[in-house]
């Protein structure tokens, strides 16, 4: 398993556009003003591997 910091994790999706900034209502009605676009991310299945890793061992 690669060891990915948050840094690097928040880099990388900010460089493939996954990361968006604005004003986002949530599912559960909570407003955001940043936004990760998973729709982006799955197209790029390094980044999503990293960030699936990420996830489990951040639990």
């Amino acid at each position: 398993m690669e060891n990915i910091s948050i840094d690097t994790l928040i880099l990388k999706l900010h460089d493939v556009n996954a990361v968006k900034f604005g004003e986002y209502k949530l599912k559960s009605g909570m407003m955001t003003p940043i936004y990760i676009d998973v729709k982006v991310v799955v197209s790029h299945p390094a980044l999503m591997n990293q960030v699936n890793t990420f996830v489990f061992y951040s639990l």
